[in-house]
């Protein structure tokens, strides 16, 4: 494995395999390349148009982009208390005639947005959202970049993980297809609701 150690190194296709009757001793696979882990220096954040107009700092893997703050950072404040919302969710987006349906939970930090801004949303991932993390500290990139482009923010729940939960003999409606819905839902509904005009 690479010094991440977690992914396996390319090696070369020419190595000899193991005799199956008896011991042998293989040499050490060649590697062909190694990745590079190595982050752009410059981290300002600023657009360089040349990358497809990403930040710099993306263009790395192990990024400071969302981790959390270091120790130095931890003294940061955060910003107002967020908000936490539900949302009323179908189980199964593709059957007319579902009639069951479950909260999905969801939190939104409008202080740098309007109706008019533009709106940054959040899928969540396997577990337990940390809203106070991912919405209100300002030390974390994307809500960096909100307050640079004046961005409302919007987190929502995955389906099946932290409190949007629905039975574990339904796990059939844990797809990405399903969880893409819940996200048009929410989008339409939240444009509706608080007139949002802005693009997501």
């Amino acid at each position: 494995t690479d010094n991440v150690g977690m992914r396996p190194l390319q090696l070369d296709s020419t190595v000899d395999l193991p005799l199956t009757d008896s011991v042998v001793s293989c040499s050490k696979p060649k590697i062909v390349r190694k990745r590079s882990l190595d982050i752009s220096s410059d981290t300002s954040g600023k657009w360089n148009y040349l990358d497809g107009g990403r930040p710099r700092r993306f263009t790395g893997m192990g990024g400071p982009s969302l981790l959390r703050p270091s120790s130095q950072d931890q003294n940061n404040t955060l910003l107002e208390p967020l908000v936490q919302q539900w949302i009323e969710q179908s189980w199964d987006h593709f059957n007319a005639n579902e009639e069951r349906t479950f909260k999905q939970k969801w939190w939104f930090n409008d202080k740098f947005g309007s109706s008019e801004a533009p709106n940054f949303l959040m899928i969540g991932g396997e577990g337990v959202e940390d809203a106070d993390h991912y919405l209100g500290n300002e030390t974390v990139t994307w809500v960096k970049m909100a307050k640079e482009f004046g961005a409302n923010l919007f987190l929502l729940e995955h389906r099946y993980y932290g409190e949007s939960k629905l039975g574990t003999n339904d796990l059939q409606y844990l797809t990405a297809e399903q969880m893409l819905h819940d996200v048009a839902t929410f989008i339409r509904t939240r444009q509706v609701k608080e007139n949002l005009a802005g693009p997501w």
